[in-house]
């Protein structure tokens, strides 16, 4: 208590909102996304994404972005002095650095660390970032276009120096992820026995880095991880809502030398006990989660019933040598729109596979024009990652048209 870090430490037991207590701030949060929470009807004749169609160059115009999040900002100069600013100082103050001497050994241990929300003094509005990612999903565009927007690169900036400080050396990295897990009206998808045909949850079981190679190489020789991921809620993420389920490393045999080239899930849940130690994680707005690439993890499902959806991003920071940043550091800490946008499009074709967004032949190009318009800025290992991904789906996709 007295650092002002702890731990979360969930169960995989039922649980209920209220046994969570909020502070005002979240409770600020509940009231502003109340409106935000029920999605308006689109359009089933035109694909909500034609917007995004750069013919007329009005995707990579900031007032494009601004007409649909006006409350949010992009290509704004005070957003960028806070983003060179306003870091957490965790390599500047030393009761902070040594916060971060205690984090960094917990993760070592577990590879798994937890901030509480209401701890760090964000520099931008969560609410309203929660709010813009829930607008972007209600007009039907992919949450990852919230990176038009100055306040993602603003809150990874924030991050630098803790990202330092529990690693041992990670820089930011930029596989970044948002999600928005809403239940809202859901429970009208119901069978007639009221069995849920439909639940909204997050991503499905995996480890964000897979291979028995970085499972290997992945760890300097003190056990500090060479990838995070830092997992950071808008609104309170609960067993109700969706939170991160986890299976700690130490009952995990493929977490430090591999899965054997086997399941990952038949391979660590061997015997129904195993099961026993799955873990949630619990977080309220504003805390950091933050978990290496080999942690066994994926979002829980949903209640139809939860009141609020569970919006959250992902941030990523790697030491170069074990997995380089897709793009040079010298257009941080805030990229021209283009670029970000073209990162967006690179992520929607990179995780088709979990977000169901590249669903179409017209929707894989679109990703791509919005990635190789700005390609030029990206090192080429990346580009040629994109490249095989498109290239992948587009067979995909090319393959279910000939079938019908």
């Amino acid at each position: 208590e007295e650092t002002g870090v702890k731990e979360i430490r969930g169960t995989n037991m039922n649980f209920d909102d209220s046994m969570f207590e909020v502070g005002e701030e979240t409770s600020k949060m509940r009231e502003a996304l109340k409106d935000s929470s029920i999605p308006r009807p689109l359009s089933v004749e035109l694909d909500p994404l034609e917007v995004l169609q750069n013919k007329t160059g009005q995707r990579d115009n900031p007032k494009f972005w601004l007409n649909i999040c006006p409350w949010l900002h992009c290509g704004d100069l005070k957003m960028e002095a806070a983003a060179k600013t306003q870091a957490f100082k965790y390599a500047e103050d030393r009761r902070l650095a040594e916060e971060g001497s205690v984090l960094k050994e917990s993760l070592i241990r577990d590879g798994v660390i937890s901030i509480e929300g209401g701890q760090l003094p964000w520099a931008v509005d969560l609410a309203g970032v929660a709010r813009g990612i829930m607008t972007l999903v209600d007009r039907g565009l992919p949450p990852i276009l919230i990176m038009a927007y100055d306040e993602p690169w603003v809150m990874s900036a924030q991050m630098e120096q803790l990202m330092w400080a529990i690693t041992g050396g990670n820089r930011v990295a930029f596989d970044w992820s948002a999600f928005c897990v809403r239940a809202a009206g859901s429970a009208a998808q119901d069978d007639a026995e009221g069995r849920s045909v439909v639940t909204p949850s997050g991503w499905p079981p995996h480890r964000d880095r897979g291979s028995n190679k970085s499972a290997i190489n992945g760890f300097r020789e003190d056990g500090t991880p060479r990838y995070i991921t830092l997992w950071v809620p808008m609104t309170d993420a609960t067993p109700q809502s969706s939170c991160l389920m986890m299976f700690p490393r130490r009952r995990d045999p493929g977490y430090r030398w591999g899965d054997r080239g086997g399941s990952e899930i038949s391979y660590i849940f061997r015997k129904p006990e195993d099961l026993q130690y799955i873990r949630a994680f619990p977080l309220a707005a504003g805390g950091i989660l933050a978990f290496n690439h080999r942690i066994f993890h994926w979002g829980s499902a949903a209640d139809p019933r939860a009141a609020v959806p569970r919006v959250s991003m992902a941030f990523t920071a790697t030491d170069p040598a074990f997995e380089h940043s897709c793009f040079a550091r010298h257009v941080l800490p805030m990229p021209p729109l283009g670029v970000r946008l073209a990162l967006a499009g690179a992520q929607a074709l990179r995780y088709y596979g979990n977000d169901q967004i590249v669903t179409t032949l017209n929707r894989l190009r679109l990703f791509w024009d919005m990635f190789s318009s700005h390609s030029e800025y990206f090192y080429s290992t990346f580009q040629a990652e994109v490249e095989h991904y498109n290239q992948t789906k587009f067979s995909l996709l090319e393959s279910d048209v000939e079938s019908v």
